[in-house]
C-alpha cells in the first residue's frame, strides 16, 4: 500500500502542477507504472473544474463561468497536454517524413501550426460548453475529464513508443502499460458510464470514434506515438466528449 500511495503521488507530481510532497524511497518505474492513475487525476481536475463552474456561475454569466473554469483545469495541469497538442500540429503540419516530424516536436517554441490549433482547440472547447445545456456543464467538464485521459491510457496501451533516443521528457511515461495497470486504469474510466444516462454514453462513443480516427493518423505520420501525441490525444478526446454532450438530440429526430 506505501509503494502504490508513493506511485499515486508520483502521478500527482509528473500529470499536475498539485505539490505532493518528497517521495523518500522513489524509484524509476514509478513514472511508468503511474499512468495507471491517470484517470483518476481525471476525477479531480474535473471536480475541480465542473465545482469551479457552479460556484463562479452564483454571480457570473455562463460564458465567463466557463472561461474561468476552462482556466482553471489549465492551471492545475500546467497546459501539460495542451503543449503536447500543440507539439503535434507543428509537428505533422510542418514536417515530411517521421525524423523531421519528430524534430519539430522536440522543439519547444511553438510554431505557427500550433498557435492556430490551439486557438481553434480552446474556442471549440468554450463554445461547445457554451452550447450544452446549463445542468450538463457540470457534466461534460467532469467526465470529459475521465474519459479523455482514459483514452490516453488506452492510447498508450495499444500502439508503440517511437522516439529512439532520450530527448523526451516524457519517456519515462510513456512505455506501454501491463496489462494489470491498464485494467486499473480501465476499472476507473468506465465507472461512471454506469451512473449516468444515455447522452454521456453517447458522447462518450462519440469521444471513442475521435479517438480511433486520431490513432490512426497518428499511427500513420509516426507508425506510433511520443508524449506529446497522448497530450494531443488527450485534447482531441474530451473537445469531441464536449460536442457530444452539446448535441441537440430533439433537432435529430424532428
Amino acid at each position: 500500500m506505501k509503494k502504490e500511495f508513493d506511485i499515486f503521488r508520483t502521478a500527482i507530481m509528473f500529470f499536475t502542477r498539485i505539490p505532493a510532497g518528497n517521495i523518500k524511497n522513489y524509484k524509476p518505474e514509478y513514472v511508468n507504472s503511474c499512468s495507471k492513475y491517470l484517470p483518476i487525476i481525471g476525477y479531480f481536475i474535473g471536480a475541480v473544474s465542473g465545482g469551479a463552474f457552479l460556484l463562479f456561475n452564483l454571480i457570473l454569466p455562463i460564458p465567463v463561468s466557463i472561461l474561468l473554469a476552462m482556466a482553471i483545469q489549465v492551471l492545475l495541469t500546467g497546459a501539460f497536454h495542451e503543449d503536447g497538442f500543440c507539439d503535434v500540429c507543428d509537428g505533422v503540419g510542418g514536417g515530411w517524413g517521421v525524423e523531421r516530424i519528430l524534430e519539430i516536436m522536440k522543439d519547444s517554441r511553438i510554431g505557427a501550426f500550433g498557435a492556430i490549433g490551439i486557438i481553434f482547440m480552446i474556442l471549440l472547447k468554450f463554445v461547445t460548453l457554451s452550447e450544452t445545456l446549463i445542468f450538463n456543464i457540470f457534466t461534460s467538464l467532469f467526465l470529459g475529464s475521465i474519459f479523455s485521459r482514459g483514452f490516453t491510457v488506452l492510447f498508450m496501451r495499444y500502439s508503440t513508443y517511437v522516439r529512439a533516443d532520450e530527448s523526451s521528457k516524457s519517456k519515462p511515461v510513456t512505455k506501454q502499460l501491463g496489462f494489470f495497470d491498464f485494467l486499473v486504469a480501465l476499472f476507473f474510466t468506465v465507472i461512471p458510464l454506469f451512473f449516468f444516462d444515455l447522452r454521456i454514453i453517447i458522447a462518450m462513443l462519440i469521444s471513442l470514434v475521435a479517438y480511433l480516427i486520431f490513432k490512426k493518423y497518428i499511427e500513420k505520420q509516426l507508425g506510433g506515438y511520443t508524449g506529446d501525441c497522448l497530450g494531443a490525444m488527450q485534447q482531441v478526446t474530451e473537445l469531441f466528449f464536449y460536442i457530444g454532450m452539446c448535441i441537440n438530440y430533439g433537432n435529430l429526430f424532428n
